[in-house]
């Protein structure tokens, strides 16, 4: 599948990403889709909303599925789905006003955050579920890591504590 949106659209274009094909317009999914992901068996896609909004959609019938829509942080950017195991697709991660966040894709309720010095550039998931955050401060670059064992245990634990990612990395121009 391609799907695509911008911020001023209504709903998203869902295409055949072999032959370009329209399959079908979405229209009752949040305006300014920014983020999707499907799931192992492209059976389901998750819909990350600019609004605040969490949804899934049932890719066989092309309907939203209602009873999974969730309000969780308006205006993330560098939105992504991460984690790994029994938790697989489980933290919608992303950044704003200088803070890393995580959020439950089940509830979209806020699991954690942290400050990152910088602005976040681009998040990107690492193999094991968790996700690293490139910023960008002055002229010096940070790599950070946030692990997916991190983000498990707030789910378990119910704190919203995480440990600010140590930039692992550093590089200056």
């Amino acid at each position: 599948y391609l799907f695509i949106s911008t911020a001023g659209m209504n709903g998203f274009f869902i295409l055949n990403a072999e032959t370009g094909k329209l399959i079908t317009q979405a229209l009752d999914v949040p305006n300014g889709v920014t983020m999707v992901q499907t799931g192992a068996t492209e059976k389901t896609a998750m819909l990350y909303s600019k609004t605040g909004t969490l949804c899934y959609y049932n890719l066989a019938t092309m309907q939203k599925i209602d009873a999974a829509q969730f309000s969780t942080e308006e205006d993330l950017e560098n939105a992504m789905i991460a984690g790994s195991g029994k938790f697989t697709n489980r933290f919608l991660l992303g950044t704003k006003n200088g803070l890393f966040m995580a959020f439950d894709t089940r509830s979209g309720k806020s699991i954690a955050s942290c400050r990152i010095q910088g602005s976040a550039l681009m998040l990107s998931e690492d193999s094991a579920g968790g996700a690293y955050i490139i910023a960008l401060s002055g002229k010096e670059a940070n790599l950070y890591r946030i692990t997916a064992e991190q983000l498990a245990e707030n789910v378990n634990s119910g704190s919203k504590k995480l440990a600010s990612p140590t930039a692992s990395v550093r590089y200056t121009g």
